[in-house]
């Protein structure tokens, strides 16, 4: 008799969290969800999420309403969204350094972890390249390591500060390949390309968008690969890093939805559905080109995975090197 009412009490149990979570992916949302950016406006990690919402905002049936909230490496935002009640209507679009802050608490310590967010989905990313002036001795990836291991410690390497994903990135290249740079320190991305043109810096990674772009098309900027599986579009001769035989993860740079720990499975299926229709919107499609942000799409499952993996791989980095 005690079995069958343990059995029974645990297929009620079950059935009530599949119709609860059942209910709230049908009744959500019933009024407008704010959406959290950790960025200042006006760049690529703003106006790709801004646009996002606009588009998502359909789908939901109630206005998705963007919010910056910058400060701190993105650790404001993600801080807020952490502590927001877990109704669904207090998301956030983050990147890596958001989605798991634990993983730099040596260099930029924050209030929340991983733990704290539940990612939903993930929707784009940046295209991480490493470049040169144009003039720059070396006219490609070989070039530039056969220089490098020729000159060690002579080449200057610009990035926004020790533990960016972008400094993570120059550093766990050069490592792999076994090369010196002179490391030099700037407090954003648009203060090392200014440094770089201007011949103040010798090598840097940066986002290929805006103006990076614009100098990177005019071909006073050389791009010597990217940091991606594969080659890019708009850049068919340049190769990937994968490609060239060295490991790509560390410059695959997300931006995905995220939610307050303990929101129900049931919003978090909804966000993720409703994402997945907008990225199919060929019009979406032609935004997010204008903008030069790639769609990178990861279901639930595999975006939390992705973050696991990405995660320990820059953590053991950073142990072996000594950082933390």
């Amino acid at each position: 008799m005690n079995r069958i009412v343990i059995l029974l009490a645990t297929i009620m149990s079950v059935s009530l969290q599949f119709h609860t979570g059942a209910w709230a992916q049908e009744k959500y949302p019933e009024r407008p969800v704010q959406a959290i950016i950790p960025y200042s406006p006006g760049g690529p990690g703003d106006l790709t999420p801004r646009l996002l919402s606009d588009f998502i905002t359909k789908q939901l049936g109630q206005p998705v309403v963007p919010l910056n909230k910058p400060g701190s490496g993105g650790f404001i935002a993600g801080g807020y969204v952490a502590t927001a009640k877990p109704d669904g209507y207090t998301i956030g679009m983050f990147a890596n350094t958001q989605a798991a802050p634990e993983v730099l608490a040596k260099f930029r310590p924050a209030s929340y972890s991983s733990k704290d967010l539940v990612p939903a989905v993930n929707f784009s990313g940046w295209l991480v390249t490493l470049a040169v002036r144009g003039d720059a001795p070396f006219k490609s990836f070989k070039e530039f390591v056969e220089y490098a291991k020729s000159n060690p410690g002579k080449l200057r390497f610009g990035h926004p500060g020790v533990g960016n994903r972008y400094w993570i990135a120059g550093m766990a290249l050069a490592d792999e390949l076994g090369i010196k740079m002179k490391e030099i320190p700037f407090n954003s991305e648009g203060e090392y390309l200014t440094a770089l043109l201007g011949g103040h810096i010798d090598v840097s990674v940066m986002t290929y968008g805006g103006s990076a772009r614009e100098h990177i098309l005019a071909k006073t900027l050389r791009v010597l690969c990217v940091f991606e599986e594969k080659r890019i579009e708009e850049l068919p001769d340049v190769p990937a890093v994968k490609e060239l035989g060295h490991q790509s993860t560390y410059g695959d740079l997300f931006i995905g939805v995220f939610a307050p720990k303990g929101t129900s499975p049931g919003i978090i299926s909804r966000l993720a559905e409703a994402t997945a229709k907008v990225i199919e919107n060929p019009d979406f499609v032609q935004w997010m080109k204008r903008l030069n942000m790639p769609i990178k799409y990861m279901n639930t499952k595999d975006f939390e995975s992705f973050i696991s993996k990405d995660s320990a791989l820059v953590t053991r980095f950073l142990k072996e090197k000594g950082y933390i």
